[in-house]
């Protein structure tokens, strides 16, 4: 029997300290450390700056869901196999989307973290070029999913954004996004 566990450990969010090994993007250590500078400038030069997290979420539904189910050790590495394959997808085509200065990170399994130097506006108009391409991939894995034991596997599109505020530290500023 394969719980959750499995599913998230087999999904290799793992970096080497520059880099996140299965996307490519910034790992999250250094993404922090641009990201402080970043809101240090902010404050001085009293400049914009918002912070976008993107992603998945899989509801409370399915979390329990998969923990109680049992799968095959094979079906387990399908999901796995799959769910990589959304990521690495999506991690590409948000960052082409991106512009050079604004940063990029895969921060959890399945969500990444954007900093841009804009501010309300700007983000609104991302956000929605972001959703569109998080719910076209969305799309295409839910069909890979068809006739698998994962066929009723649920997962959302989430994306939040937080406009600096004068003051504010990095912990805050990423908490208001859940990064």
């Amino acid at each position: 029997m394969t719980r959750i566990a499995d599913v998230l450990l087999g999904l290799n969010f793992n970096n080497n300290g520059e880099k996140d090994l299965a996307t490519g993007l910034m790992a999250p250590i250094r993404f922090y450390e641009l990201a402080q500078r970043e809101l240090d400038y902010t404050e001085r030069m009293n400049a914009n700056l918002t912070m976008i997290s993107v992603g998945y979420v899989l509801p409370k539904s399915t979390l329990i869901w998969l923990e109680n189910a049992s799968f095959s050790e094979k079906d387990c590495e399908f999901l796995i196999s799959e769910i990589l394959e959304l990521i690495i997808n999506v991690a590409f085509k948000i960052k082409q989307s991106l512009r050079s200065n604004e940063l990029i990170s895969r921060l959890g399994v399945i969500s990444f973290g954007i900093l841009i130097r804009d501010g309300a506006e700007e983000a609104k108009s991302l956000k929605f070029r972001l959703n569109m391409v998080l719910d076209d991939h969305l799309k295409e894995f839910r069909k890979s999913l068809l006739g698998s034991a994962f066929e009723e596997f649920a997962i959302e599109v989430s994306i939040l954004s937080s406009v600096h505020e004068s003051g504010m530290k990095l912990l805050d500023f990423l908490a208001k996004v859940n990064l």
